[in-house]
């Protein structure tokens, strides 16, 4: 029985590995710190360097702590810009 349990655990470790080689791991990166912060920017060049597929969601300004915070203001307009 451990056999096959080792067996089967080694064949979808090597099939994961075929897999990440054809299509890399997708990461998606989020932060409050802003998508300018030094640590979230180099996370995300170091890991695109490594070949995965980053994705950061993150505001144009430090908002660390906002999330408690009321506002009365009307929306936000956000743009989207693709980094590679």
């Amino acid at each position: 029985m451990r056999t096959k349990i080792l067996t089967a655990a080694i064949l979808a470790l090597s099939a994961a590995g075929v897999q990440a080689a054809e299509k890399p791991l997708k990461i998606l990166l989020v932060n409050d710190d802003g998508c300018q912060s030094v640590g979230t920017t180099s996370l995300q060049e170091k890991l695109a360097a490594k070949g995965y597929d980053v994705w950061m969601v993150a505001p144009a300004t430090n908002q660390s702590g906002i999330g408690s915070a009321i506002t009365f203001k009307t929306g936000k307009v956000f743009d989207v810009k693709k980094s590679r």
